[in-house]
């Protein structure tokens, strides 16, 4: 493993167990196993860190999903439930690539307003990434006639954000649920539930269009 990808790793690691705003130069190279002069060696300030570490986690995440969903010629209803298992599997993890993406962004990552720009936009740019392969996904399961794709792309993120939303309440992490003793079934009831639940709000689109 290259010592850059060593420290990406663990600024991700970082960002994974307590958020962007965890990281400093300190707690990377002691979660890397190296020297903070080491890390000065390839990142010049802890922003540029950030900014690259976001890109880095973003690459990989967009890469598993395509690799795992628009290579395998699996049919519309098995990639949709491969895409809720991967998402849940990322929230049990402790961190959901997408959901840090959509609210990381709209925090400060320091006292360099510039900074924050950069991270958004890099954020900004795997949201869209993300939209476009929901619609291949989507294009699928038009061409299979299980559904029609919407034409509004609000309603594509709405429903995008559901499906996120849907696997973290069915992922049994959220402490609220917890408390209110709601039985969680196991995960292939759920990510059948989820995948109706979806299905349901692209058919109500369908009937108002």
């Amino acid at each position: 493993m290259s010592k850059r990808k060593n420290i990406l790793d663990a600024a991700a690691a970082i960002i994974n167990r307590e958020s962007i705003h965890g990281i400093t130069i300190a707690k990377v190279a002691t979660e890397a196993n190296i020297g903070k002069s080491t890390v000065y060696e390839y990142f010049e300030n802890k922003e540029q860190l950030i900014q690259q570490t976001v890109q880095y986690v973003g690459e990989v995440y967009m890469d598993t999903i395509k690799k795992t969903l628009l290579e395998s010629h699996r049919d519309f209803e098995s990639t949709m439930k491969t895409l809720i298992k991967l998402v849940m599997k990322g929230i049990r993890k402790g961190n959901s690539h997408y959901l840090f993406m959509m609210s990381e962004c709209k925090k400060p990552t320091g006292n360099k307003i510039n900074a924050h720009v950069k991270v958004k936009s890099i954020v900004m740019g795997f949201r869209l990434k993300l939209l476009d392969i929901l619609e291949a996904i989507l294009t699928l399961g038009q061409e299979e006639g299980i559904v029609k794709k919407p034409h509004d792309k609000m309603f594509l993120i709405v429903w995008q954000n559901l499906l996120v939303t849907l696997a973290f309440e069915f992922s049994g992490v959220d402490e609220f649920v917890k408390t209110q003793h709601i039985a969680i079934d196991d995960d292939e009831k759920n990510v059948q539930t989820i995948y109706r639940y979806l299905i349901k709000m692209l058919q109500m689109d369908m009937q108002e269009s």
